[in-house]
């Protein structure tokens, strides 16, 4: 039987893989995708964000756990992070003061006029997680672009 148990310093070291230099490094498999339709489900009849009618959040609490769940005391002790067990704990306590952490889940879904997905995204924390534009208005960009590649390769789309 398993006995993991979700805990913030997992959630932050998740979301720390997501700084600018790895966000999406390869498009959302379909797999993924689908996977993402349950939780929009659950979440459509919330009210949206004020900013984007778009968007909807909600919070979501997650324990800090035990101090050991933080990382290891000896690596920390082997690398210089800390000097004793005493600074050990004043440093978990510092990251995590609270014993629940706070996190915010959004989610955005945008729509063609005749219903069907144009965009959707996940964000967890302050990261982007997932950012998806469905196939239909990626294909007519890529149409648009090759339409007016000559004439821009002209001059003739640039003029006044």
């Amino acid at each position: 039987m398993n006995n993991y148990k979700l805990v913030a310093p997992d959630i932050d070291s998740l979301l720390n893989c997501f700084e600018w230099g790895f966000l999406n490094p390869a498009a959302p498999s379909e797999d993924l995708c689908k996977a993402m339709d349950p939780l929009f489900e659950i979440l459509r009849n919330l009210a949206p964000l004020r900013k984007n009618n778009e968007a909807k959040a909600i919070w979501i609490t997650i324990p800090r756990g035990a101090i050991e769940d933080f990382g290891s005391y000896e690596n920390m002790l082997e690398w210089g992070d800390v000097k004793n067990r005493e600074e050990y704990e004043q440093y978990w306590l510092e990251k995590y003061p609270e014993p629940v952490c706070w996190y915010e889940l959004v989610i955005s879904e945008a729509f063609h006029k005749d219903g069907s997905k144009w965009f959707r995204a996940v964000h967890f924390g302050d990261k982007s997680i997932i950012n998806r534009f469905c196939e239909k208005e990626i294909s007519s960009h890529m149409m648009c672009s090759l339409r007016t590649a000559p004439e821009i390769r002209s001059g003739r789309r640039n003029s006044w």
